[in-house]
């Protein structure tokens, strides 16, 4: 199962490393956040929620709920 681990900011950009490290997943985060076995949020984040949609099983928001659901609406 692909799954993808999402934060923006620093905490959540430490907690989501770890959760990624333990489901074994994608974690995207803040460019100035990202380390060497992660992925940058490139451009709006809607946008990108919209992008990788489709290309994950299981997508694990580590922000508030509010930002997920505008992110999702529309999909």
């Amino acid at each position: 199962m692909r799954i993808a681990i999402i934060a923006l900011t620093k905490n959540a950009s430490k907690l989501a490393n770890e959760i990624g490290q333990k489901l074994k997943g994608d974690v995207y985060v803040k460019e100035k956040y990202t380390i060497p076995e992660g992925y940058a949020i490139e451009g709006d984040f809607i946008d990108f929620v919209h992008k990788i949609f489709r290309k994950y099983q299981g997508l694990v928001f580590v922000m508030a709920t509010g930002i997920v659901v505008r992110a999702m609406q529309g999909l």
